[in-house]
Parts: C-alpha cells; structure tokens; sequence
C-alpha cells in the first residue's frame, strides 16, 4: 500500500506517459508518409498488353524501389511462386525523388492459350538508404505485390462452390473454385433471417475471418477456408459472399454486383 502522495505521484507519471502516446500517435502519419503504389491490380488481354505502375513518393527524402515477378498459382490453399520472365517490365531498379513520381512500364511477351488466364505478382520493394544500410537497421521498408490477371480472349468464369461445417469455434466455411478463371472474395458476412437481399445490408450479426496465410483470391481449382466465429448462428442465417465477379457467372444465385447469398442451413446440407 503507497502514500496518497505516491498515489498521486504514480497518476501524474501515467498521465504525462499518455500524453506522450497520444502525441507519438498525431505525429505519426505525416512522419510515416512515404511511397504510394498505384493501381493495386492490373488487367493485361491480348487486345490491351502493356499496362503502367504508378510510384508516388510522398516523404521527404528520395526512395531506391526494386521491381520483381513472379508467376503465382495456387495448389489446394497454397500459393505458388514461381520467378518467370512472361511479363517485361522496366525499369527493374528506379529512384522516385522526394515529393516526386515514377512509373514501371510492363507488357506481356508471352500470353496464355487462348480461353485461359495467367496470373502474376508484381513486386514492390523499397531498398534501404544508405544510412539504414551503415547502421545495420532494415527500418520500415515497403514491400506490397501487385496482382496482374493475363487473359487470351473469352475465358470461362470462375465457378465457386461452398461448404459449411459446425464446430466449437464457430461456423467453418470452405470455398473451391472449380473454373478457369480467379476470383475475389472481399469478405464474408452472416446476416439475420429477414435481411433485404436487395438493399444495401445492415451492421452484419458476424464477420468471417480467412483461415491461414494467403490471399483472398480463389484460382481455378484453389479452396480456402473461413471461420465464422460464432457456434450458435441459426439455420436460417443469410450468409453473404462478396466477390469480384461481375454479372453473376461464378455462381447460381449470384447477384450482378458479385454478391451471393445463401442460408446457412443449405451450406450444411451439402
């Protein structure tokens, strides 16, 4: 047991402590600014074959960005990737000035059979300075891979199946994509028995999380699994499936905004 002038002393500590955080906090985002990567994916056909990355740099101080491919495919849940030179793209090594922009060209040179989609990754890596170098210290170097989607002509859509299964965690969702081309999913959500399908969806009863690493894309004959982690959701529970497949091919039901709803108890049946 303390003093009440320790007592005080202690609270006048964690305050000042606080404070500090709070301040740490308000500074932060304009001392984290750095380099910005645009656009987030991109779509390469045998029509349009060459495409542009985009490199903002919005600190105050030079950035050295190197550029990587990788072929990337999926086998069951995991991702493959595989060095590849399909794709040709320069400059491999670029310096983006403080304040400044710069661009990485790239263009097919070899496209898949026709009716089929490859798929890569581009990656984005900021090299450390000097400084960073001499003193040994990696800092907070960006590194983000930018998905390229290469189409020959008309390619079948994706086709997604789901699965459902209880257990004490929650409600397991497992999703397969027997098609020949990805897909999406943005996010998975379970609903209450009367929601309007039509409208725009309320505050959802529970959000689903993805099962492992990876990405939420679903190539053709990749599957992942989602945890819905909640054990008591009723068999009348809408779950919605929010995709990037437009005009409702991927599956039967499927809304032409990549939506697909579906009630629980129809996922576990199956």
């Amino acid at each position: 047991m303390g003093t009440a002038k320790q007592h005080k002393q202690l609270r006048g500590s964690l305050a000042a402590l606080l404070m500090a955080a709070v301040l740490a906090v308000q500074v932060a985002p304009a001392s984290a600014a750095g380099l910005r990567v645009s656009p987030l994916r991109v779509d390469l056909t045998e029509r349009t074959r060459s495409g542009t990355l985009n490199l903002d740099n919005l600190a105050r101080k030079s950035v050295a960005v190197e550029v990587t491919l990788v072929r990337w495919t999926q086998e069951g849940s995991n991702e493959v990737y595989t060095p590849t030179r399909d794709l040709f793209f320069a400059p491999p090594i670029v310096n983006v000035p403080a304040g400044g922009s710069a661009a990485i060209r790239l263009r097919t040179k070899t496209l898949p059979a026709p009716g089929e989609e490859a798929t890569y990754r581009l990656y984005v890596r900021e090299l450390p300075d000097a400084q960073q170098r001499e003193s040994g210290g990696a800092g907070l170097a960006l590194r983000i891979g930018i998905p390229v989607y290469v189409q020959n002509g008309p390619v079948p859509p994706p086709r997604l199946g789901v699965a459902a299964s209880r257990s004490d965690n929650g409600v397991q969702l497992r999703l397969n994509n027997s098609g020949a081309s990805h897909i999406k999913i943005k996010g998975i959500e379970a609903h209450a028995a009367d929601v309007n399908r039509r409208a725009k969806p309320p505050e959802p009863l529970a959000r689903a999380q993805r099962i492992g690493g990876g990405t939420n894309d679903l190539m053709p004959d990749g599957h992942r699994n989602w945890l819905i982690p909640n054990a008591n959701l009723p068999g009348d529970t809408q779950i919605l499936l929010r995709t990037d497949s437009a005009g409702g091919r991927a599956a039967e039901g499927m809304l032409r905004n990549g939506w697909l709803w579906v009630r629980l108890a129809d996922l576990l049946a199956d």
